[in-house]
């Protein structure tokens, strides 16, 4: 059975039984400011949530952003526009699918601060 593994790609995943413990050494690779991007409800019911907010919180200028569903162009320009001025150094995403592509729009339209419509084929 394997418990852990790292999939060779960009960006590098690591999964696995407590890869968690292993994200502020990443972190810290990338800068000081933090934009993690998790789930409304299914990371804070987690019993890893407060651990993880304050480990991050001790080590790292963080501010979070919550997502509930699909996320939404509103959603992602308003995150842009709310962080844009706090410069993350990474943006990390902990959650399901809707968690995962907010967090790599944003992190995408931060430098610019461009409208995620800019970019959308079809719309409009």
């Amino acid at each position: 059975m394997i418990t852990a593994f790292s999939f060779a790609a960009t960006p590098q995943i690591l999964f696995g039984i407590g890869q968690r413990h292993r994200l502020s050494e990443i972190i810290r690779h990338l800068g000081t400011r933090v934009l993690l991007v998790t789930g409304r409800r299914s990371f804070d019911e987690s019993p890893l949530c407060r651990e993880l907010l304050t480990t991050l919180g001790n080590e790292f200028n963080l501010r979070r952003q919550q997502v509930s569903g699909e996320p939404s162009p509103t959603l992602v320009d308003e995150t842009v526009t709310r962080f844009r001025p706090f410069a993350p150094d990474c943006v990390v995403a902990i959650g399901g699918g809707s968690v995962i592509d907010a967090a790599k729009a944003v992190a995408g339209l931060l430098p610019s601060g461009d409208s995620v419509m800019e970019y959308l084929e079809g719309v409009g």
